[in-house]
Formats: C-alpha cells, structure tokens, sequence
C-alpha cells in the first residue's frame, strides 16, 4: 500500500494499468520535457493523453512515455485556453478537452486534428462521459452541466448550495448505474447524485 500526494489526475486502461498524474514524479519527463501544470489524464487504445495547462495544449504519448502527438496550441486555428480535464467519447473515438479560457468543450481526434467545439455559459474546469453521448462537466463557477455531445449543446444544469466553495469542483466521475460524483476539496468529501 502506497500513501499518494498532490495527484493533478488517475486514469485506468482496459489493460488494467492504472496512470497517475504527478507533478514531481520522475516518470512525468517525456521527450516532450517536464510536463506543466498537468492538469488532466484520460487514456485509450493504449495512448495515455496529458493536459499541460501552462502549455495549452494536449501531450498524447504511448503507455512506455514515448510521445506520438502533440496538439491545441493553433491546429486548424483551434488553440486551447488553460485547457482542465479531458475525456474520451468512445463511440466516435474522440477526445473531449474542457477548454476554459474559452468556455468550451474542445473535440478532438485521437491523432490531435480539431472535429468541433461546443460553447458553454461557464468555464468547464472537470469532465466525464457519462455514456448515451452526455458528458457530464464541472465547472469553475461550482455547477455540473451535463451537455449532448450529439446535439452540441448543454441540456441540464446541477447545482448544490452546500458547496463551501462554489468555484471548487476538481472531479467528477460517473459509475455504470448513471449516478455522478462530485469532487467537493473544500469540505473534504465526494457527492452522490443519482440519476
């Protein structure tokens, strides 16, 4: 048993490799360099992805570190903007980056090309596809959407008024019933919506 500090992220394969962000972690340096302000991890088909706020862009390396793309600084005039979490949308194999500088929810393909963008009212700091093309998002102003990837627009607006710090949602995850938990740092615990 291993006691962890200061993660920024934790993903899981089908492989059953389990991937920690860290941000002193030795095994964070790629050819890519250290990484900065890593601010979120997802992985698929073997391909670990990495968010480097600091460097508004999307770092994709192989399971080993070795890099294979690197995306979001001005791809097809698509430039992410302290991008935050990101999220795989499995049925049509993208990535989806919260992009919070510009209020959006980035769509990307899996080798880094811009698909599309959906505009959102708040800054989307936390994701987590939910299944059924919704994606749950958290967001910097303490609220959960929840937005249809399909139709390109937000559907459902969660908010709870316990939150002690509104604008801290760090996380948000969905388990196979559909319910969502909520990362609340500040009180020190993890909320359950059911679905």
């Amino acid at each position: 048993k291993q006691v962890i500090n200061a993660e920024y992220g934790v993903t899981s394969e089908e492989d059953e490799h389990l991937y920690l962000l860290r941000p002193e972690s030795p095994d964070m340096r790629t050819d890519l360099g250290q990484f900065l302000s890593p601010d979120g991890i997802c992985c698929t088909g073997g391909y670990v992805y990495v968010v480097e706020e600091q460097n508004n862009r999307i770092c994709g390396v192989t399971d080993h570190g070795e890099p294979f793309t690197v995306f979001g600084d001005n791809n097809g005039g698509f430039t992410l903007n302290k991008p935050g979490g990101i999220s795989v949308y499995p049925e049509k194999e993208l990535l989806l980056v919260c992009d919070r500088g510009n209020k959006r929810i980035s769509m990307w393909d899996k080798l880094g090309n811009p698909v599309d963008t959906i505009p959102l009212s708040q800054h989307p700091d936390c994701c987590c596809y939910a299944g059924y093309g919704i994606l749950v998002v958290g967001t910097t102003q303490g609220e959960v959407l929840f937005v249809d990837l399909d139709c390109r627009r937000h559907v459902f607006t969660w908010t709870n008024k316990q939150l002690k710090y509104p604008g801290f949602i760090t996380g948000v995850a969905v388990d196979n019933r559909q319910n969502v938990y909520i990362c609340d740092p500040k009180n020190h615990r993890v909320i359950k919506v059911y679905r």
